[in-house]
């Protein structure tokens, strides 16, 4: 089950979410260059590069996910050490 998302979550920056759409675009993009790249224009070359591309873009779309958790999991924990005072301590 996917957890809430809380406010200023980082996975929520504009950034991140145009930098994930983008690598979503190039996945797409190259699995139709892998799909269609030979018999459109002949070049097998072509077909490998949209392969390459795909995977490559996979890849890094995989690692800013995990960033992004990892992330949000550090802003968590700072706001629960700045203002979650349960009274402990004092």
């Amino acid at each position: 089950m996917a957890e809430p998302r809380r406010q200023h979550d980082p996975r929520d920056e504009p950034i991140y979410r145009a930098i994930l759409t983008l690598l979503v675009a190039s996945v797409l993009a190259g699995a139709v260059l892998t799909l269609a790249g030979e018999a459109l224009t002949g070049n097998r070359a072509l077909a490998h590069a949209g392969l390459g591309m795909a995977l490559v873009c996979g890849l890094l779309y995989w690692v800013f996910r995990l960033l992004g958790r990892r992330a949000a999991r550090r802003a968590a924990a700072r706001r629960g050490e700045q203002g979650g005072g349960n009274g402990e301590g004092r």
